[in-house]
C-alpha cells in the first residue's frame, strides 16, 4: 500500500485472469481512532492489529489523557501498524514536555487539525 495524500491504494489481480496481476488502483478503507483516555492501550492495539489484518489503513490520534499511552511498553507496536499523531498541546499539558519517546519524531507531534483531517477522510472513526 502507498499513500497519495489522503487516499490509500492497493494492488489487485486482473478480474479476467486471476494469475495475471496488474496495478489497478483501488481505494483501501481507512480507520481512524481517536484516543482520549489512558487505560485503553490493549483495545487500541487490538483494534489496530485487527484492522491491519483486514487490509485497512489505520490512523491514530492521541489527545487529552490518551497521550499517556506513549509511555506504555508496547507503544512501539502501534507505530508499526498505524500512522500515529500526538496532540502536542496535550503532550505538554500532561507533563511530557521535552521527553523523548522511542520511534517518535517531530512530525508525530501535531495540532487538533490532524484530528479534524482524520475525521474528514476516514471511512470509520472511533473514539476511545
Amino acid at each position: 500500500m502507498d499513500v497519495d495524500g489522503f487516499a490509500v491504494f492497493g494492488l489487485h489481480h486482473c478480474p479476467n485472469n486471476r494469475n495475471t496481476p496488474f496495478a489497478r488502483r483501488v481505494m483501501v478503507e481507512k480507520l481512524g481512532i481517536c484516543v482520549v483516555t489512558r487505560e485503553n492501550m490493549s483495545h487500541v492495539l487490538g483494534l489496530a492489529k485487527a484492522a491491519q489484518r483486514a487490509g485497512k489503513y489505520i490512523e491514530i490520534f492521541l489527545t487529552g489523557e490518551g497521550v499517556h499511552l506513549t509511555q506504555e511498553l508496547n507503544f512501539s507496536e502501534l507505530l508499526e501498524v498505524a500512522r500515529v499523531g500526538i496532540c502536542e498541546v496535550s503532550y505538554i499539558a500532561n507533563g511530557y514536555k521535552g521527553k523523548a519517546v522511542s520511534g517518535l519524531v517531530d512530525k508525530n507531534f501535531v495540532t487538533q487539525m490532524r484530528n479534524a483531517e482524520m475525521v474528514a477522510t476516514c471511512d470509520r472513526y472511533l473514539i476511545l
